[in-house]
């Protein structure tokens, strides 16, 4: 129980565990349900913004930018499906790159507890994987006819580095193989671009688990200094 209560008292701690829980059940979903769950995505999202913004006005953006990702997807507004379809990729990942921002320089901030800087800190690390995915998708989708990615195909109705243009849920793979560096190989980037946005992502996550370590262990200090 105490373990539950530390995690219904961080502003963190329920948007982080909804993720974590959405992206271990999502594969095993049908594939009809698997097609709403990044508007899940985007509400945990919105659940996490409304703990920390303290202005109305920027989350009353944040909510209209989401608003406006679902009609773009469910509602006919009378524009072209192509034109559509950019301009949501181009707010999801505005939304998602501005959300991760936010939580992000929230959780640097030292006026922040230990706990919320422990979730915003795991929190901000997740939902910058998924910014990458939502690049790598946009620029998948808005050339369809340039290959950014290639992936090792182990079937046999498909030579070995067969390129396509690949699923949502390998994407979102690929940037959580590459934000850890793991670096498996299965799935590579091939355009410049591609590896530019791979190289930058790698970057990030290095450098992100380098700083809040560093981050966490100075609050941590420092709330034994005032104890």
């Amino acid at each position: 129980m105490k373990f539950v209560d530390l995690v219904a008292a961080s502003k963190f701690g329920i948007p982080l565990f909804a993720l974590l829980f959405l992206l271990i059940a999502e594969p095993f979903l049908p594939g009809s349900i698997q097609s709403y769950c990044p508007y899940v995505y985007f509400f945990i999202l919105l659940l996490a913004l409304y703990q920390i913004n303290t202005s109305k006005k920027i989350f009353f953006l944040y909510l209209l930018a989401a608003t406006a990702i679902v009609l773009l997807h469910f509602s006919d507004l009378n524009i072209a499906p192509a034109t559509a379809n950019q301009v949501r990729i181009i707010l999801e990942m505005s939304f998602g790159l501005a959300a991760a921002i936010n939580i992000i320089w929230y959780t640097a901030d030292f006026k922040s507890n230990l706990e919320d800087g422990l979730w915003g800190a795991i929190l901000g690390f997740i939902i910058l994987a998924g910014c990458f995915t939502s690049f790598y998708y946009g620029l998948c989708n808005f050339d369809p006819s340039i290959n950014h990615f290639a992936s090792i195909s182990k079937g046999l109705l498909h030579p070995i580095g067969t390129s396509s243009i690949p699923s949502a849920a390998d994407l979102l793979y690929l940037s959580f193989i590459t934000i850890t560096t793991c670096g498996y190989g299965d799935i590579y980037p091939i355009s410049a671009i591609a590896r530019r946005l791979c190289s930058i992502e790698a970057c990030t996550g290095s450098l992100y688990l380098a700083i809040f370590i560093g981050r966490l262990f100075a609050m941590y200090q420092n709330k034994q200094t005032r104890g």
